[in-house]
């Protein structure tokens, strides 16, 4: 049979027309199967050769959703954005495509279908399977950028090769679609708070020799139900991570007890994590360094401390976690200590102390010798008493903005304003129950990033997502392989507010943190003469927060109202 020449324009293979998304290249290389110097072979990286040849899918029913929810009318269908979020299109359990997904998905060839069933045989067949084949010409001309009309696998190919120009004025002047994932390939995306030691603690035992943080946890048969369980190196590479703090945490409960017997566990748990996956995680203590692993095609891993009561009331510790390799500490968690209150106090009638003269002289101490204060926990008290005192620049490293969700976790506006004259950043938190409630989704983060960017600057906002720490993370953001839809959805127009610029989404992603590092470490190279604070905190003061101090063998402490035994 001869072709007529409209019909060799839209070729049917399988009742499917054939369109090709043009996909990112990725910069950072990837070895397959490359043997090592000691001649043992790294882990083979499968989804690498979706960088080199096209994954070609061969049946894609979307036109058909297209017919049921749009009545194939595409004038409101923004095929660009997370169609999991769209009260329609959401609300089904036959939608699984978008265009974010496709580029999350590495998807570069793809046949879509028109379709109509068989009831219409013998009837008006032939005229609805037009429609159909009309819808997919249209939504192709749509977009541009994404997607390529093909009938042969030469075209296949040539759609491939050609390159995609980010922000790129063309010919007429008009501006091509910006993808605000592609800046994670030029900078480091360096997220502020992830507590995945502490579920290595609390699933494993610490034990790592049979944990393989290389594989998909999410089907793992005891980190798969978890709900906190958010993270692994496959979905750390697929959320274009280059950075990343480890929280070494332990609870409120072993306040003077054990609180820096379990820190320190979680300390050399993390040592090990990082050691045992070497062609993944690189070791970082510096903002040269972060930048130096980012470059090596590793993830900068990071140690914190979360909870001041880790310290057990010690700035002799404090020190000695610094040796450790600890470069931010919290100074509190969800509980108070004898020297600084945390937020949960905002909502009580408790007395208010702030930070004590025992707690600013632990600030000093992080500033002298180059540790990050990081005051999210702390009530809003505290917050302005560390800004009060604090010679460096201080971060929030998982917290959001109180005027957009009323939580003592989250930082009032007045906090956001002086953070911009401190120079520090406040990195936001993912948690839904400090973002908008059970139904948040990745809309309501941005409306706390956006309003950040408004009060303090562009200069002073940071991603600390909290995963592995909570239960419940936004539709839209449920792991760390979402970050890349977040940056791409800042980016684009039509959602209600001014789209990120590719220099602006830089600062969001890595280089706002690693100014305020390499702040920190200058300060602390210019008290570098300074001896340390030997400060002891008052016996008092531990005494009246808490009088039963079994576990103290140097606490003694007799109140003056009491007469003293002799």
């Amino acid at each position: 049979m001869v072709l007529s020449a409209a019909k060799k324009k839209w070729l049917i293979f399988g009742g499917a027309a054939l369109v090709v998304a043009v996909a990112l290249a990725i910069t950072l290389p990837l070895t397959l199967g490359k043997n090592t110097e000691d001649g043992s072979s790294e882990t083979i990286r499968g989804s690498s050769v979706l960088d080199e040849v096209p994954l070609i899918d061969g049946h894609n029913d979307l036109p058909g959703n297209l017919y049921r929810f749009e009545n194939d009318k595409l004038a409101n269908f923004n095929f660009n954005s997370d169609l999991r979020l769209d009260p329609v299109w959401g609300a089904t359990t036959r939608s699984h495509t978008d265009l974010p997904r496709l580029r999350q998905g590495k998807v570069g060839g793809q046949f879509w279908v028109a379709f109509v069933n068989c009831e219409t045989q013998h009837k008006d067949a032939v005229e609805r399977t037009m429609a159909q084949i009309d819808v997919i010409k249209r939504l192709i001309k749509k977009y541009p950028n994404d997607l390529q009309y093909a009938t042969t696998a030469d075209a296949v190919a040539l759609a491939i090769t050609l390159p995609l120009t980010l922000g790129k004025n063309t010919e007429d002047g008009s501006s091509e679609t910006i993808r605000g994932s592609s800046v994670l390939d030029e900078v480091p995306l360096i997220d502020g708070h992830n507590d995945l030691p502490y579920n290595l603690y609390n699933l494993e035992n610490n034990k790592l020799a049979n944990f393989n943080f290389n594989t998909d946890l999410k089907l793992h048969p005891v980190w798969g139900p978890t709900r906190s369980s958010h993270t692994d190196i496959p979905r750390l590479r697929q959320g274009k991570v280059g950075g990343q703090f480890w929280v070494a945490h332990a609870s409120c409960g072993a306040q003077h007890k054990d609180a820096v017997e379990l820190t320190m566990a979680q300390i050399d748990v993390i040592k090990r994590l990082i050691k045992k996956y070497p062609n993944d995680l690189q070791y970082a203590t510096t903002a040269d360094e972060i930048e130096a692993a980012f470059k090596a095609g590793k993830i900068a891993s990071m140690i914190v401390v979360e909870g001041g009561h880790s310290i057990d009331d010690r700035l002799s510790v404090l020190r000695l976690y610094y040796e450790l390799g600890v470069r931010y500490m919290t100074l509190t968690h969800s509980c108070d200590q004898p020297w600084v209150d945390a937020s949960p106090i905002d909502d009580s009638s408790r007395t208010k102390r702030n930070l004590t003269d025992f707690g600013v002289h632990v600030v000093w101490e992080m500033n002298r010798l180059g540790m990050m204060v990081d005051i999210s926990h702390v009530s809003a008290g505290v917050m302005h008493h560390v800004l009060d005192v604090s010679k460096a620049p201080v971060i929030f490293s998982h917290s959001s903005s109180y005027a957009i969700y009323a939580h003592h976790r989250n930082a009032k506006d007045d906090v956001l304003v002086r953070l911009k004259d401190n120079g520090g950043i406040i990195m936001v938190n993912f948690y839904s129950h400090f973002i908008a409630g059970a139904s948040a989704t990745i809309d309501d983060v941005i409306k706390h990033i956006n309003h950040i960017r408004d009060v303090a600057g562009v200069d002073h906002v940071g991603i600390g997502g909290d995963y592995d720490g909570v239960e419940l993370q936004p539709v839209g953001l449920e792991d760390v392989s979402k970050y890349p839809d977040l940056f791409d959805k800042l980016a684009q127009s039509g959602h209600g507010y001014e789209p990120w610029s590719l220099q602006d989404l830089k600062k969001l992603a890595g280089l706002n943190l690693l100014r305020v590092m390499r702040a920190v470490e200058q300060v602390a190279a210019g008290l570098v003469t300074e001896q340390p604070y030997e400060l002891l905190i008052p016996n008092e003061d531990i005494y009246n927060f808490n009088e039963n101090q079994t576990c103290k063998t140097d606490f003694s402490y007799t109140p003056t109202n009491e007469p003293i035994e002799i």
